[in-house]
């Protein structure tokens, strides 16, 4: 059995969406063992896809907070928001 989780983010503004692809880019590498991992910039939206197999479920859970704080701190920087 495998488990895939899909993340879409878009917004209007073509320019925040393409930052915080090329700004998260960098950490979207080195998953640990059954975990797979896309990113796709398509126009004005940003998706993620990440599997695991049924061994890997806590892993999947990790890496998609991770991820979503790390969209959500990025994402805060650009739109010169604060806590």
């Amino acid at each position: 059995m495998k488990i895939t989780v899909w993340i879409e983010v878009g917004s209007d503004d073509g320019k925040i969406v393409e930052s915080l692809y090329k700004s998260l880019k960098p950490d979207n590498r080195g998953f640990p063992p059954g975990i797979r991992f896309t990113e796709q910039l398509k126009s004005n939206k940003l998706v993620y896809s990440v599997e695991a197999d049924e061994k890997s479920l806590k892993s999947l859970r990790n890496t998609i907070d991770d991820l979503l704080e790390s969209l959500e701190t990025v994402e805060r920087v650009l739109l010169g928001e604060e806590d």
